[in-house]
């Protein structure tokens, strides 16, 4: 709660500062920004995260993509237009962890790796793993979705046709660990496996739905953001 207050903070500071410089129309939406902050809170400070965490293993999974692909766009459309020239550090990390190949393949092997059974494991018994772990979720998705959404023009957003190309690539690294979920023929995580799942979910059932939210998650945001650009792209050259 902290962390969301300052990032609510920095936000205000961010806002007022455009708004004195620019007007009104500096660039940004805060409610896209309030959204996104408040898509955080219910993924981390809601039932979610304990029944998650506890219990069942879809619930871990909506928990994983309202931080990785819901709230990063919605918090860069908050913030387009608004952000103060970037130090040359940040710049120059950001320049190569945006990359749309290296932001993709990144992302992509973080979010795989996340759901190795023995690390998803170790981040459901131990606190500061598990928050590693949602920072680094949260971190590259932000990246991941910077090449459509970048709310900079020193690291402007790829064009609309780019932008087309790019989520679908996306949607289609996002295959293998779906499938694999998906399809086992037994569960892949002994965590959640033990005894009477919470409402009688068996864990197998449970481990499909959590491919499935992930799945249907995924291909929303990605697909939103895919109209996004193709609406964008024709207007432009119509």
């Amino acid at each position: 709660m902290a962390g969301l207050a300052l990032a609510l903070g920095l936000y205000a500071w961010l806002w007022a500062k455009s708004v004195r410089a620019r007007g009104p129309r500096a660039g940004g939406q805060p409610a896209f920004f309030l959204v996104g902050l408040g898509v955080v809170a219910l993924a981390l400070e809601s039932p979610i995260d304990a029944v998650g965490e506890l219990y069942l293993f879809w619930v871990h999974m909506l928990q994983h993509m309202l931080l990785s692909v819901v709230a990063p766009p919605l918090l860069l459309l908050g913030l387009g237009g608004r952000l103060p020239p970037l130090p040359r550090p940040v710049r120059v990390a950001l320049r190569v962890l945006t990359q749309p190949v290296v932001a993709l393949v990144l992302f992509n092997a973080a979010f795989s790796a996340d759901h190795v059974p023995r690390l998803l494991e170790w981040g459901l018994v131990s606190e500061p793993v598990h928050a590693v772990e949602h920072l680094v979720l949260m971190g590259l998705g932000l990246c991941a979705f910077w090449p459509v959404f970048s709310p900079t023009a020193e690291l402007p957003p790829l064009p609309y046709p780019g932008q087309m190309a790019y989520l679908f690539a996306m949607g289609l690294a996002m295959t293998p660990i779906f499938a694999g979920i998906a399809f086992g023929d037994a569960p892949l995580y002994p965590y959640y496996a033990p005894g009477e799942s919470l409402f009688g979910v068996d864990p197998l059932a449970d481990q499909a739905l959590g491919a499935s939210v992930m799945k249907a998650m995924a291909g929303l945001a990605y697909g939103l953001a895919f109209f996004r650009a193709f609406v964008l792209w024709f207007a432009e050259v119509g």
